[in-house]
């Protein structure tokens, strides 16, 4: 994470499924997963990334990117949480 005069930042990444843009917006939703989450993942609610977005509702901002690495199967998927300088 990082902090400056606006507030934190915190940056979460993995690389793997990824996320298709269409659906970027509906992970936010409580027990929404991705087809993809659906079938090769098989533990998880969908409901953490809907607690991410409440919090950041309250506090701040949380985007994602997410696209494929290149020449690879792989996606490089980040989280950005922004906590604004009232609450860091």
């Amino acid at each position: 994470g990082s902090r400056s005069a606006e507030g934190f930042k915190l940056v979460i990444s993995n690389r793997g499924l990824g996320i298709e843009p269409e659906n970027q917006l509906q992970i936010f939703e409580k027990f929404y997963r991705t087809k993809a989450a659906q079938s090769w993942v098989q533990d998880g609610t969908g409901i953490g990334l809907s607690v991410v977005r409440k919090f950041a509702d309250l506090y701040g901002d949380v985007t994602i990117t997410s696209e494929r690495i290149f020449g690879t199967s792989n996606w490089r998927t980040d989280f950005i949480l922004s906590i604004k300088a009232e609450f860091a």
